[in-house]
């Protein structure tokens, strides 16, 4: 009985598991309002056509299994980052935290290479502009990025607390873009070439991102 029990319970998880990944690519694909569930049950080859409706029930169920299941690896590999980061206090830079904020996604990228679609469906859960999805990204992720925004204004003492605010604003979307557009670029390539280089790939995004953090304000300019 027990074994039977366990085989159940591991089918629910790899099809509920089937179900989110599908969801993940057509929303990548086609935005989160583009896709019915009919279609993600479709996508992920269920036979039955109720399973979605069994495992999630609504669109923002499926969406936030979505974040819950890419949470659990993304903030580990973020806290073994920022821990390793804060044994040296006084060596904490700008980019060593956004490389820190990167890593998890880009590991993730060059492991999964062109089936991964978590960065564009990311993109596409904020073009939505709709602040129930943007809610549900915060109560997987903020806890640790916020931990990670508190160290960023410390290394930017100079900046105004509204600056700062609307660049860490900025530079959440420039993140989410950035890691999509990679995303894009790993999945169009083929053979030795498809793998992603730190680099020529990652190193320039973190470059754009550590110079708007840190670029003057006008104030600063006209001195």
């Amino acid at each position: 009985m027990a074994a039977k029990q366990k085989a159940k319970s591991d089918k629910a998880i790899e099809t509920r598991q089937l179900l989110l990944r599908a969801a993940e690519r057509l929303y990548a694909k086609r935005g989160i309002d583009g896709v019915s569930l009919r279609e993600i049950n479709r996508e992920a080859q269920q036979k039955n056509s109720s399973a979605i409706h069994y495992y999630f029930g609504s669109r923002d169920a499926v969406i936030d299994g979505i974040f819950e299941m890419r949470a659990t690896y993304i903030n580990r590999r973020r806290r073994e980052a920022l821990d390793e980061i804060n044994k040296d206090p006084e060596s904490i830079t700008v980019r060593k935290l956004i490389f820190g904020v990167l890593l998890p996604q880009v590991e993730l990228l060059s492991e999964e290479k062109g089936s991964y679609y978590y960065n564009r469906f990311l993109a596409q859960a904020a073009l939505s502009g709709q602040e129930e999805v943007r809610q549900m990204w915060r109560s997987h992720f903020s806890g640790i990025l916020g931990e990670f925004s508190l160290l960023l204004s410390r290394c930017l003492p100079s900046l105004p607390a509204q600056v700062l605010r609307q660049r860490l604003a900025i530079h959440t979307d420039f993140t989410i873009y950035g890691m999509a557009g990679l995303e894009r670029v790993v999945e169009s390539r083929s053979g030795e070439d498809a793998l992603l280089s730190i680099e020529k790939d990652v190193d320039p995004l973190v470059d754009m991102l550590v110079g708007a953090m840190q670029a003057p304000t006008n104030t600063e300019v006209a001195r």
